[in-house]
């Protein structure tokens, strides 16, 4: 995953990060994670008692690894992120598990 994260982000990077960005960064991070089967019922229909939200996989630690990934590759260092606004949440449609990263000047 940390190279597939790595790969992904070395082929939208227009300029290689060899100088700090002045001002600082936003990291906005969104994780679509799978449903189990057990918040499923035998029909495929989702159970009452399911969660709403994931209780697995601590963000923080979700978070850290997307960063490092990211790390000269798309920037110098992970200190340039100023401000980070992170979620997570299950996939409801086809397209399946990812990830979605947003970076902008702070």
């Amino acid at each position: 995953y940390f190279t597939s994260v790595t790969m992904t982000a070395t082929g939208v990077a227009t300029t290689p990060p060899d100088v700090e960005i002045p001002g600082g960064l936003v990291l906005e991070v969104a994780f679509f994670i799978e449903r189990p089967q057990s918040h499923f019922r035998a029909s495929q229909l989702l159970r009452e008692n399911a969660p709403e939200y994931p209780r697995t996989k601590d963000i923080d630690n979700m978070l850290k690894f997307v960063m490092d990934a990211l790390q000269n590759v798309v920037y110098v260092n992970d200190t340039s992120i100023w401000c980070i606004v992170a979620e997570k949440a299950y996939v409801e449609d086809v397209a399946g598990p990812c990830t979605k990263v947003v970076l902008k000047r702070y």
